[in-house]
């Protein structure tokens, strides 16, 4: 009678070996879809061919399974906070569209042999260190590309600009059946710089975040074409050089966080011209000059949004910028031998 079964939902159960074993799947040839957050589970080499799994929180405590290799139908695949070491292996199947490895202890680099397939990537809160693929830049479908909290150096890719998907109307984006046959339920995203779990809205998030790593140079030009981008976080990074004056184009962003790195010059008019955004945190860079009075920005009280930029000023700040606007002059360097 369970030959028959095609889903299988045990989270929340501290099921061990003697409990949940091999034996117990023998004859669920037909499984296809297997919930097991939070649940203790043994390595077992399945009988079935999964389109989904879940296993969130599932105490796996080791490398990547194995037997995953074996489910050549898997398109979702949510192994986050699973206490999972190692290495991501290079054998992920090519119509693999979600990936969530998040909040494990997995090291080494970002696969360069990407799934072409993947609409969401997320690895979040991991190990993993070198630099970010250029091959990312080929995933034309990717809506959720999340690498923060990680050790990853060098610069942001400016062929980012590449994902068609934050650069195109969704509504009119023909995504791939895996958007159509999961429940998009409990996936866990950073906007507003608060944890979210997004439910039916998951088909119109669109979101970056590359924040807390050591990524140096500067902002590329390239990711102000993604204008159907919803977030973007790259904070508490080494980033240098000027905000691109054409900031603007991210004309549907809600929350962008460029803080807590070495941002220097005046912050671009664009800016001002988002009248989406309802996030911003610019704070703790070198920025300075005459905050824009753009429509948008003026919507923004908080002044704690520009702190510690102290060649900043206009409101929101107390430091109020000189007549006809000019900017607090910067101290000059001292030269060799001036007293």
């Amino acid at each position: 009678m369970l030959s028959a079964l095609e889903k299988l939902t045990i989270f929340n159960n501290p099921l061990e070996e003697v409990v949940l074993s091999e034996t117990h799947f023998a004859n669920l040839s037909s499984l296809t879809f297997v919930d097991m957050g939070e649940t203790f589970l043994t390595i077992w080499v399945p009988p079935f061919h999964l389109d989904e799994l879940r296993a969130s929180t599932c105490k796996l405590n080791g490398q990547f399974p194995k037997w995953l290799k074996t489910q050549k139908n898997l398109t979702w695949l949510e192994l986050s906070n699973s206490k999972i070491q190692g290495v991501l292996p290079k054998w992920f199947h090519n119509f693999l569209s979600f990936l969530d490895a998040g909040e494990n202890n997995l090291s080494g680099e970002v696969p360069t042999q990407i799934v072409p397939e993947l609409q969401i990537l997320r690895l979040r809160n991991n190990k993993l260190k070198g630099s970010i693929p250029h091959q990312l830049c080929s995933l034309s479908k990717l809506k959720i590309l999340d690498l923060g909290h990680n050790y990853l150096t060098g610069t942001i890719p400016n062929c980012l600009s590449n994902l068609t998907t934050m650069k195109t109307v969704l509504e009119d984006y023909n995504y791939p059946p895996v958007a159509n046959k999961i429940d998009l339920n409990n996936i866990k995203e950073i906007l507003h710089g608060i944890e979210l779990e997004y439910t039916s809205n998951l088909g119109l998030l669109v979101n970056i975040d590359l924040s807390c790593n050591k990524l140096v140079g500067s902002i590329p030009d390239g990711i102000t074409n993604l204008s159907y981008l919803l977030s973007l976080n790259i904070s508490y990074n080494q980033l240098s050089g000027q905000i691109p004056r054409n900031i603007g184009g991210l004309k549907s962003v809600i929350s962008l966080d460029l803080s807590r790195n070495k941002l220097s010059g005046s912050i671009p008019t664009s800016l001002g011209a988002i009248t989406s955004l309802e996030s911003l945190d610019l704070s703790y860079n070198n920025l300075s000059g005459e905050i824009p009075t753009g429509s948008q920005l003026q919507t923004f009280n908080d002044p704690s949004i520009y702190a510690g930029n102290p060649y900043l000023c206009g409101d929101p700040l107390p430091k109020k910028c000189g007549s006809g606007g000019r900017q607090p002059r910067q101290p000059r360097r001292r030269q060799r031998g001036q007293a």
